[in-house]
């Protein structure tokens, strides 16, 4: 259920209204599952909650432990996608901005359409 929420928070205001059961395979998605991966991930961490509930074995084609491997060793995917859309900040401009890095989360919702498509 986190992760599904992160899919809707990663999107910004004009493409989530429009989000319904199954999302579309095109750029926009492929990309926001990256982000809902790393958003789910950051939420995770800002709520106490042992990682390897969301990413669970079972699921992520089998792939959950090594996400949360990959995330705690600091390999973060989706990570560029959420700090381009304002809503994180990796390491180097966490340092320039003197500001918390990811998996803090500046804002938990994508408020700027910087899609091109809509």
């Amino acid at each position: 259920m986190l992760h599904e929420a992160g899919h809707l928070a990663v999107m910004p205001p004009a493409i989530r209204n429009e989000m319904i059961d199954n999302l579309g395979n095109n750029p926009i998605h492929q990309g926001g599952e990256m982000m809902a991966i790393a958003w789910s991930y950051a939420a995770c961490i800002h709520l106490d909650l042992d990682p390897h509930i969301v990413f669970h074995k079972d699921g992520y084609k089998g792939g959950g432990d090594t996400i949360v491997e990959n995330f705690s060793n600091g390999n973060f995917m989706g990570v560029p996608l959420l700090q381009w859309c304002g809503m994180t900040y990796d390491e180097k401009r966490a340092r320039e901005m003197n500001a918390k890095p990811y998996p803090h989360m500046i804002s938990w919702l994508c408020l700027q359409n910087k899609y091109i498509e809509v």
